[in-house]
């Protein structure tokens, strides 16, 4: 019974954090902006921009550190889970290094 118990409060705590996520990226969409301020707008856009790649950079940057820290002892071991799970995250963390540089040289 107790189990049953903290799954539904496990459950709905996650009900309450995807909503409380979601109503905030909503909350941040809501940009109103007048034809006046474009060109203000357009600099104030570039700079989030810059910050949220730098962001997505350096935590591509700490996945592939633990990348490399769960394929070291994976090859010492000879285990190949750890190595495959050592490698997802270092190509995770690739991707989110490199993905700014992709996106500037497609646009």
């Amino acid at each position: 019974m107790e189990r049953k118990d903290m799954k539904k409060k496990q459950n709905i705590r996650r009900i309450l954090q995807i909503l409380m996520v979601t109503a905030v990226m909503a909350a941040a969409l809501c940009i109103t902006a007048s034809a006046e301020d474009a060109s203000g707008l357009g600099a104030k856009m570039n700079t989030i921009y810059q910050l949220v790649m730098s962001v997505v950079q350096g935590i591509g940057l700490i996945l592939i550190a633990f990348g490399l820290m769960d394929f070291g002892p994976g090859i010492s071991q000879h285990d190949s889970a750890q190595q495959l799970q050592g490698l997802k995250k270092m190509g995770g963390g690739a991707a989110m290094l490199l993905g700014p540089q992709i996106i500037q040289l497609l646009s």
